[in-house]
């Protein structure tokens, strides 16, 4: 049975979208034939983790809300999920070739749940974050190795992260403070990303970029692309 997310789907049904499927999205062929994915209930661990390195996806009793925004690329503040989730925590192994890991996940929770997803674009009120004219950027760093593994956790307020790009710390911010954050900085570097901050003020979060990154986030209006996942076609 159908439960829309009321809230969300009033803001998207309010508004004009653009909508192309995501599997006509360019430069994406298909994947490598070293691709290997795992998707099954989770066991009696009482430990959920997930952990994302290049080429390789790893999760241990981790609920699809979870897994849905580092499959699709987006924030989970631009999901909208028009049909009810599985119930339960899932055990997930995912190994591709580098950068192929999340469109692997995608495909794979695609195929198992029976989904597919539209991607759309609206106007919203989001964050842009921009550099400081200035101010001295953190420790720039080369790509991130085979093995490296970042740390993010709302409930204590901390994030940590090595060879993070701009774009991907937009992403982070965007899940933390709830609202969209547009990377609007011009810049190109890699950078080793540690934040500490109280657990649930995003104000606090806001500041603690301005000083520890040099990085400010501005209040703004962006058309802003997001994601609807719906049951697929009869097979």
């Amino acid at each position: 049975m159908k439960t829309p997310h009321t809230a969300l789907l009033a803001v998207l049904l309010a508004t004009p979208l653009s909508a192309t499927p995501l599997s006509g999205q360019p430069m994406r062929t298909g994947l490598a034939t070293t691709t290997d994915v795992s998707i099954e209930p989770a066991g009696d661990s009482m430990e959920h983790r997930l952990q994302h390195g290049p080429g390789r996806i790893e999760g241990e009793a981790v609920r699809l809300e979870v897994l849905l925004p580092l499959a699709y690329e987006v924030p989970k503040e631009r999901l909208v999920i028009e049909d009810e989730l599985p119930k339960g925590d899932f055990d997930i192994v995912v190994q591709a070739a580098e950068g192929d890991e999340r469109y692997a996940l995608r495909q794979a929770l695609e195929a198992e749940f029976g989904w597919e997803a539209v991607r759309t674009s609206q106007p919203r009120e989001v964050y842009v974050l921009r550099a400081l004219p200035n101010r001295r950027r953190p420790v720039t760093t080369g790509r991130p190795s085979q093995g490296s593994r970042s740390n993010l956790s709302v409930y204590r307020g901390e994030l940590t992260v090595g060879a993070l790009s701009s774009r991907d710390l937009a992403s982070h911010l965007s899940t933390l403070i709830g609202r969209p954050v547009v990377d609007e900085t011009g810049l190109d570097e890699r950078y080793t990303v540690d934040l500490d901050w109280e657990p649930g003020d995003s104000q606090a979060l806001i500041a603690e970029v301005r000083e520890r990154l040099g990085l400010e986030l501005v209040p703004a209006q962006r058309t802003v692309e997001g994601v609807v996942i719906r049951s697929g076609p009869p097979s």
